[in-house]
């Protein structure tokens, strides 16, 4: 009954107020002569003067808040500022005003202000506290104070430092004075031609003719229009596949690039220069995201006091089951609320963490997980899922001081931790990073949200990227973006191709370092800021969006390949971003795990599946829709984030807003398409590996072990009996082993050199 009673004194205070609002309006704003009316307008005039006109407002904000329940604590910064900011100008024409009304006895002041019929001053309030202020600090320090105060105030409304607010209006000016200047060359070059024409005396026709000519723009090409119906992309895609098979192909193409849009080298060796890119090629360039969506505020009463009634239940939970502890703060993130439980003295902490399933029950939840202690806390963290879960926008991570003001060498957004707190990762000192999660999640989220904000922050010349989409349509947006080197590759085959490239441009970098002396990427470009070399090398990151498809298609190769370039890239500048959907063993396998040591895992649907992700339980109790669990390498304990939200919409108007800002800029290497197109013909050139696709490895296995048991074939390529029975037959078939002898042994017919 307590809560309803005030609900509705809350309600009834409310409506009052919104009432006093409209009286006070109509008593400023018209020139009724009604008795209560006059009255309340000469109060307020004498009272605080020119804060008259905005005090109907204020009351009636007040009154509304109180109808719906909200609490004026709960606002947020921008409205405080918006207050104060309001206040300082109220007291700067306070001050302004006060020699106007300002007498020797503070009594005649106040007559003056009376008696006077004007609004334009501070009214009593505005002259007690500004005749206090400046007998303090004089006239000139008070103005200087409320100056001050009201562009803190702006900076709060705003939401943007002081040097943002100049640099921005400064770049405005630009832009406009730029742009007037260019509609006046363009308009002038325009009456010289016409100007030069008159002057030949040409006929109608070639006037026509000449100015079709000289004032038509051709419009650049596009690389890639991602803007097809869905039967032009399969048909695009059909096309792909096709140019892709054929290995008599010279040059490498990818969805129906023409060669004359990529830029070639003027000349090339049999061993390809390592890649480099000549500084001040790209201008900085401003990227609009006004488009983005903002995050919403989900903050009202009702979650206030669920928190209240959710911390009593968990209070009341503990004392129950004889559990001696106390919660000493409550933190409410976008999707979880973590509870801070104190055990008292004697307390084991495995006593609290027996109890997730009871607390569930008891919340009516689920997903509850207990983080035991709070690192840098001694505290046990028990967290508790939101019913109502808060959307974290990219826009907001990318806007925040974290991300803008850091000095990480690869920056790339993530989210918020469960304080608020923006997350910023520096993938250069992960080196490498893992992402797995069940379908849904939230994982390809998560890679869009990493690539925007690297393309954001860093110009193509700075960070270039490596984009291979077994599943075809996930990344295929982001091509014809200068910071690619290559189209987005999509053929498994050709996947594996381009991580050797990979290596190989690791080998040339190392190989760099040493004829300068330099042990990594830094020391190497730090070079160039001392002229001692011609060209800075570009940070390269790779990003594989589902690692199960390649490793059911070339299971070695990528292992093999991804393991090398764990292991040494990181000097190198060259960094790995690896996602699956399927996290089992033998997708993610022991040989991956040890060389990547930092991992996201979003939803997984046992713990096994946690396990093999983060070699701890955990990721099961996730809630999915970007719940995730944060572990760089490090970290003693993985953090939980909740993982920034950018939708497919925005994905593609972003991509389309840097080309459009790079639009001269676009272009692919030709070399490394040309090694990738090289090294697949490299298999047309010998002995045709038809057939299964593990083939080739049994014959090298066979050559390596001198040996042509089903076995041994089983053994190495981890593959089953019949299988592996399957390729023995298949040689034997081929006439590269023969048949079983009176040893039961088969004879290898062939020499190593007519295969390969």
């Amino acid at each position: 009954m307590k809560n309803i009673n005030d609900n509705k004194r809350r309600e009834i205070i409310g409506i009052v107020l919104i009432l006093m609002s409209f009286l006070l309006l109509i008593g400023f704003y018209s020139n009724t002569d009604a008795f209560l009316l006059v009255v309340i307008r000469n109060l307020v005039k004498d009272g605080i003067g020119v804060g008259g006109y905005v005090l109907p407002f204020l009351i009636g904000f007040l009154g509304v808040s109180l109808i719906s329940q909200k609490k004026i604590s709960k606002l947020n910064k921008k409205f405080y500022g918006l207050v104060c900011f309001v206040v300082t100008i109220y007291f700067i024409i306070s001050l302004i005003t006060l020699d106007k009304y300002n007498e020797r006895n503070y009594l005649l002041s106040i007559q003056s202000i009376i008696n006077t019929n004007s609004f334009f001053h501070g009214g009593i309030l505005g002259l007690t506290i500004m005749r206090l202020m400046e007998s303090v600090i004089g006239f000139l320090g008070s103005l200087i104070a409320l100056i001050a105060i009201n562009i803190i105030s702006l900076i709060l409304v705003l939401d943007k430092s002081l040097y943002d607010i100049a640099s921005g209006t400064k770049k405005k000016v630009n832009d406009i004075s730029s742009k007037t200047k260019s509609k006046k060359d363009i308009k002038s070059s325009k009456t010289n031609e016409i100007i030069s024409i008159d002057k030949k005396k040409k006929s109608n026709a070639s006037i026509v003719k000449f100015l079709s000519k000289s004032l038509s723009i051709e419009e650049p090409k596009e690389i890639n229009n991602n803007d097809e119906i869905i039967d032009d992309i399969v048909e695009d895609k059909k096309d792909e596949l096709d140019e892709f098979k054929n290995e008599e192909q010279s040059s490498f193409e990818f969805e129906n690039i023409d060669k004359n849009s990529i830029k070639i080298e003027s000349e090339k060796n049999e061993n390809y220069e390592t890649l480099n890119q000549e500084q001040g090629s790209y201008e900085d360039v401003d990227i609009n995201i006004d488009y983005l969506e903002d995050t919403e505020n989900n903050i009202s009463q009702e979650v206030d006091d669920e928190l209240k009634i959710k911390k009593d239940l968990l209070q009341k939970t503990l004392d129950n089951f004889k559990v001696k502890a106390t919660i000493k703060n409550v933190e409410k993130g976008p999707a979880v609320t973590r509870y801070e439980v104190e055990p008292d003295k004697g307390v084991k902490v495995s006593k609290i963490l027996n109890l997730s399933d009871d607390i569930a029950l008891a919340l009516a939840t689920s997903g509850i997980r207990i983080e035991a202690p709070i690192p840098g806390k001694s505290l046990v963290g028990i967290e508790v899922p939101n019913d109502v879960v808060s959307t974290i926008k990219l826009k907001e991570i990318i806007q925040s001081d974290e991300f803008n003001s850091s000095k990480l060498k690869i920056s790339i957004g993530l989210g918020k931790d469960i304080s608020g707190k923006s997350i910023v990762a520096d993938l250069a000192t992960m080196p490498h990073l893992l992402i797995a999660g069940a379908t849904g999640s939230g994982k390809s989220v998560c890679i869009n949200t990493i690539l925007v904000s690297i393309l954001y922050k860093y110009l193509p010349d700075q960070v270039k990227i490596i984009l291979i989409d077994p599943k075809v349509v996930e990344l295929n947006v982001y091509n014809g973006i200068p910071h690619l080197l290559i189209p987005v590759v999509t053929d498994p085959k050709k996947a594996s191709n381009a991580l050797n490239w990979a290596i190989m441009e690791m080998t040339k970098r190392y190989n760099k370092f040493a004829e300068k002396g330099v042990r990594n990427i830094d020391s190497y470009n730090e070079l160039f800021n001392k002229k001692q070399i011609d060209e800075k090398i570009p940070y390269i990151v790779i990003v594989i969006d589902e690692l199960a498809d390649l490793m059911m298609v070339c299971h070695n190769e990528v292992e093999d390949s991804i393991a090398r370039l764990a292991q040494m890239a990181r000097a190198a500048g060259m960094h790995l971003i690896i996602a699956t959907q399927r996290p089992s063993v033998d997708v993610i396998t022991g040989v991956i795990k040890a060389n990547i040591p930092s991992r996201i895992s979003f939803s997984v649907s046992s713990s096994i599946d946690s396990r093999t992700i983060l070699d701890q339980s955990g990721a099961e109790k996730l809630l999915g829709r970007g719940d995730m669990l944060f572990y760089p390498m490090g970290y003693l304990k993985p953090q939980r984030v909740q993982g920034a939200f950018i939708s497919e919409f925005e994905v593609e108007k972003f991509v389309n807003e840097i080309k459009t800002k790079y639009r001269s800029k676009i272009e692919y290497s030709e070399e490394i398409i040309e090694h990738i197109n090289n090294n697949a013909s490299v298999k047309s050139d010998g002995m045709d590996f038809g057939g299964d696709e593990l083939i080739e490895e049994a014959i090298k296995i066979i050559f390596e072990y001198n040996n042509t048991s089903t076995s041994l074939i089983q053994r190495k390529l981890k593959i089953g009996y019949n299988r592996a029975a399957s390729i023995v037959e298949e040689l034997e078939k081929r006439g590269i082993i023969g048949t079983r002898g009176s040893s039961n042994k088969r004879e290898i017919l062939v020499d190593k050199d007519d295969i390969f």
